[in-house]
């Protein structure tokens, strides 16, 4: 049986230690500095908390209460790309699995041609 596109990233979980977790304000502290986000984006942030891949209908069930269909991808998408803005000067990253999910990887920082040191599955 081929490996799953995910797999690579469930056989090590990836523990990241640096960040605070601020549930009251909706943010995180990492690498000393404070990052802020909406309510919504912190959810779908403390869901990929554990560095595994999460599953795109296991994200839709936790913040929008519905599977996945093509309205809630597109606002999960929308959410995860302004994670990823805020995050882009920090040590973590959000990465695509493909036609799975997403995962929260950490110590990938971007070069300042801005490419990242992880490559997306």
């Amino acid at each position: 049986m081929p490996e799953q596109p995910w797999s690579m990233y469930a056989k090590t979980p990836q523990v990241i230690q640096s960040i605070q977790w601020e549930h009251q304000s909706h943010s995180i502290i990492i690498d000393q500095t404070t990052i802020r986000f909406t309510p919504t984006e912190y959810r779908v942030l403390c869901l990929l908390r554990h560095g595994v891949p999460v599953t795109y209908d296991d994200l839709s069930l936790a913040i929008y209460k519905c599977s996945t269909d093509d309205g809630t991808r597109i606002a999960l998408e929308k959410h995860i790309d302004r994670i990823r803005g805020k995050l882009r000067k920090s040590s973590i990253s959000i990465h695509c699995v493909l036609s799975y999910g997403y995962v929260l990887l950490g110590g990938a920082k971007e070069n300042p041609q801005g490419s990242s040191e992880y490559d997306d599955a």
